[in-house]
This record gives structure tokens, sequence and C-alpha cells, in this order.
């Protein structure tokens, strides 16, 4: 466009402009990147309204670049929390940054009610980003969570695919980090429903030239195995697993499967499919571990039990690549399994200690496989 605004030819320069306008699914649609994309082509259109004198355009498309670049400056600082969100989760460090200086010493409150009240173009984006940084910064009021996925409903069109999918990424952290609590249950039933939601609106991949991200597919399957939706699962990993990274698929495929078997009870599958996985990436380790430790209980392999509680306490005291937060969570599990693999090995166990041991878990993890075979044991 500016090529042709030097050479004056301006009935290409407007029909360039009309094609630009008529681009309705840019998968960045919404983003930083996108506002960014439109300060480049308002600047263009300042130059042109300059070149015919029209000044008062001018001037309009001059607001509008300074506009766009704040929107983009703005979302971009508003979604740094989730940023560092993650990186508790990897256990990274966070330097000063400007983002954070910025929100330090800005009344955003102030700012997103005054763009409310003049309907201003921009507040479906400034709100959502930030009330995706409230979630995160008051993780334990889930009024900003609730609010957030009303909002996301409300403007989902005004995103493209890309924004969808990093919006429900966003959610899904979030309820991630809530299982681990005592709300387990309900922010579990929330993930599922989420899950089924970004596959049946197609924006489960940034676009549909990805690869399906491992670790979303692996949050799935354990999501949906945890709660026994096996037949669902089943269907997901037929449907889905062929649109995997080639090099990770039957590394996934396996682990999936294992995660189904368990679900529908084959504990002796689950075994066997867990045997074909090889351990390259971090997030397998944890996993399959945790899942080991619960198909030999299944399978009253005690021994080999005990021998997984120890190579598993070794790793989580040795590793750098998981959050302590997250390690907190696998050890207390490993603490309650010890305590019931004594209980399922001693035919003298009392009945206080099961009743001890069930109170403590209840509290501990608000239900569960853990709980659930307690309660077996009390029967």
């Amino acid at each position: 466009m500016n090529s042709l605004r030097k050479k004056k030819d301006y009935n290409e320069f407007e029909k360039e402009y009309r094609d630009v306008q008529k681009e309705k699914d840019d998968p960045l649609k919404g983003s930083a990147m996108d506002f960014v994309k439109k300060y480049f082509i308002s600047s263009v259109l300042n130059d042109y309204s300059l070149d015919r004198d029209d000044f008062e355009n001018a001037f309009e498309f001059s607001l509008s670049t300074s506009e766009y670049l704040v929107a983009a400056a703005l979302i971009s600082s508003f979604k740094h929390e989730e940023d560092k969100n993650l990186s508790d989760c990897y256990n990274l460090k966070v330097r000063y940054n400007l983002m954070d200086n910025l929100l330090e010493h800005l009344d955003s409150e102030k700012l997103i009610e005054k763009m409310k009240s003049n309907n201003d173009r921009f507040y479906p984006y400034v709100i959502i980003f930030y009330m995706i940084k409230e979630m995160n910064k008051h993780k334990d009021n889930t009024k900003y969570y609730f609010d957030l996925k009303n909002f996301l409903n409300e403007y989902s069109h005004l995103f493209g695919q890309s924004g969808k999918n990093i919006f429900w990424s966003v959610i899904l952290t979030y309820c991630g980090i809530k299982k681990l609590g005592t709300e387990k249950d309900i922010f579990a039933k929330e993930s599922f429903g989420i899950y089924k939601h970004i596959l049946e609106n197609n924006v489960y991949k940034k676009s549909d030239k990805e690869d399906f991200n491992i670790v979303l597919f692996r949050n799935i399957v354990m999501c949906a195995s945890a709660l026994s939706e096996y037949v669902w699962l089943e269907d997901f990993i037929n449907r889905y697993s062929n649109e995997l990274p080639i090099n990770h698929r039957d590394n996934m495929k396996h682990f999936s499967l294992a995660y189904l078997c368990f679900a529908k009870e084959q504990f002796d599958k689950a075994l066997e499919h867990i045997i074909k996985i090889k351990y390259d990436l971090f997030m397998y380790k944890i996993d399959i571990k945790m899942l080991l430790l619960k198909i030999y209980y299944e399978l009253k392999y005690f021994e080999q039990a005990y021998s997984t509680v120890d190579s598993t306490v070794h790793y989580l005291k040795n590793t750098k690549d998981q959050s302590d937060n997250f390690k907190g969570y696998f050890m207390n599990f490993i603490k309650y399994f010890r305590e019931l693999l004594k209980i399922k090995t001693n035919e003298n166990y009392s009945k206080n200690d099961l009743e001890f041991l069930e109170n403590e878990i209840e509290e501990e993890f608000s239900g569960g496989w853990l709980l659930k075979k307690v309660k077996e044991l009390v029967k």
C-alpha cells in the first residue's frame, strides 16, 4: 500500500485497502499482533490522507495509530500475569520488566470503567485480558474465572482462531492449578467441559496447519480418564491422535491407551502400553510413575509398588523440571499412597487406622482415586 501511495497510484491503493478490510478469517484477529498490523495500516492511511489534503481523516488515522499501539501494549501487559503463572509451573524466575512496572503504577479499574462508559471499541479486548490478569493474580477468587468465561462467550466473534486458542489455554491452566486444591472435583469437570468446547469449536489449535499440542493432548487424556469418560476418551484418541507431531505420536498413543485401559479397569493392558513408552519428555516421567503406582496396587504387585514409590520420591527430590507446588502435590499423594499400601498389605490393620487415613485424604484431595481405594477397604 505504501509503495502504491508513493507512486500516487491511488486507485490501486484504495483497491488494496478494500481487500485488506475483507479479510475476515485472520486467526490473529483481536490479538496484540493484530493491533500492531492495524497500526502499520493506519500509519499508511494517515500518509495517504495527507497526500490527498484530507486533514480530517489524517488526524483520525493519526489517533488510530496510537490507539492500536496502546491497545496492544495493554493487552500484552495484562497477559504477562499469565506468563508469570506459567513460570511458576516450570520453576523459572521472572526478572524486572516494563509490563510489571506499568501495571504497578496504572489504575486499571478506573481506566477500564472509563472505556466501558464511553463504549470504547477496544473495551472488549482490554477487559478480557484484564480479567485474565485478575484471575491469575487472585487465584483463590473464582469469580474472576467465571466472569472471564462469560466475557469470552460474549465477545468470541471478535477474535480469530489463534486468540480463542490462547484464551481457552489460559482458562485451562487456571483449572489445572485449581485441580491441585480442595476444589479438585469442580475444576476437573470444568476442564472436561472446556476440552469438549474447544474441540467442538475447532479452537484446540492456533491454526489448522499446526499439529495437536502434546501437552494439551496429554491433559485431555488424563482428565477424561480421571472422570471415567472412557467412551468419549476412546473416540478422542481415535479421532485426533494422527494430528500429533510425528516424533511424539507413538509415545502419546501408548500413553493415552494406558490411561484409557486404566479407566476401563483393564490394568494388564494398561501396563503393556506403559512399557512401550519412551521417556523422552520430562512430563511423561511423573505421569507414568503415578499411573504405575495405581496399576501395581490394582494388580496387587505390592513389591513393585514399593519400589516405584522409592524411585518416584528420588525423582521428585532431584528434578528441577517441576515447580515446588507440583512437587508438593505429588509428594503428598505418595505419602498417603504409602500408608494405603501398608494397610493393604497388613491383615491386622484397625478400623481407626482406616478412618484416620480416610479423613486425611478427604481433607487433602477432596476425592479421587486414593479416597476411593480407602473407602473400598472400609467396606
